[in-house]
């Protein structure tokens, strides 16, 4: 079990295990030159990582660290590969998180080519609300928790940009602030919000 903050992989001191985690939420970044996060994914479970050492040893300076208490267990590297070779239904779901990955990416690139923050920032969030939204009462909450300082590394704006542009959004009611959570009363409302500053 991992405690919020606490690092659970960082590469430089990876042995090969397989490590998947079971309940919780966790980042995935680099660090730029200046030593800031660089956001590459939130996740929840179920997810098997790290894919790219897992499959082909490939390492990259990557940290994987818990948003708030996660339970992972770890496994044998030789143990998983025999474990979904004999394992039709294992392979399966490994692929199926393999592509759910890659999808989370490319979602982040096309987020990086709005040229302004604004609509980058409602694009990330329309896409958080997809995968981690749970909806009730016609609103979406994002079950995710995450700072504002996180959000803006996902953008690659500023802290104090990405507070303003969701000031802006609250002001409009396109969005909400509760437990420490996101909220988005009306997801076709900022979709055109969207669409309008796109």
């Amino acid at each position: 079990m991992f405690k919020k903050g606490q690092i659970i992989l960082h590469i430089d001191n990876y042995n090969g295990d397989v490590f998947y985690l079971e309940s919780g939420f966790i980042k995935i970044y680099g660090l730029g030159i200046n030593g800031d996060e660089r956001i590459y994914a939130f996740h929840k479970p179920p997810l098997i990582f790290p894919i790219s050492y897992i499959f082909n040893s490939t390492k990259k300076e990557i940290f994987y660290e818990a948003i708030n208490i996660a339970t992972v267990r770890v496994a044998k590297n030789e143990e998983f590969m025999h474990f979904i070779k004999n394992n039709t239904h294992a392979l399966l779901e490994t692929t199926l998180e393999v592509v759910e990955l890659l999808n989370n990416y490319m979602a982040r690139i096309d987020n990086l080519e709005f040229g302004k923050s604004y609509p980058r920032l409602i694009f990330r969030l329309l896409v958080l609300a997809k995968r981690f939204g749970i909806a009730k009462g016609g609103e979406v909450t994002i079950e995710l928790p995450i700072t504002h300082k996180d959000l803006a590394n996902t953008l690659s704006i500023t802290r104090e940009t990405t507070s303003r542009e969701v000031e802006v959004l609250i002001k409009k009611k396109l969005l909400k602030w509760q437990n420490r959570l996101f909220v988005i009363p009306n997801i076709k409302k900022l979709e055109k919000e969207l669409e309008e500053n796109y």
